[in-house]
């Protein structure tokens, strides 16, 4: 359901989603990247860093699905009228190992 509320711009309740099945599946990478995604829409770097750092660590290729999803940084950035932290840009266009 939280990428449903995402796509239909509700953030908060996507968060609220994801939030909720991380409670019942702490072991889901698939789902902290997708919150760690919609908090980098609402500038939460912080928040959104830590997402993306425990869904890399669990060995999710975080970067390749950014790249799959959104095509790259700067799109995502225009998209959303953001401007992402280097650290956070550098962490979503890493190359796989």
């Amino acid at each position: 359901r939280g990428i449903a509320y995402e796509d239909k711009g509700d953030i908060d309740q996507a968060i609220q989603d994801y939030t909720k099945a991380i409670g019942l599946n702490p072991n889901d990478a698939e789902v902290y990247n997708n919150r760690g995604v919609v908090r980098l829409i609402l500038s939460e770097w912080e928040r959104a860093r830590e997402d993306l750092t425990v869904a890399k660590d669990m060995g999710m290729d975080i970067a390749e699905v950014f790249c799959q999803e959104h095509e790259s940084v700067e799109k995502f950035e225009r998209r959303h009228n953001i401007s992402l932290p280097a650290d956070i840009s550098a962490l979503l266009t890493e190359e796989s190992a």
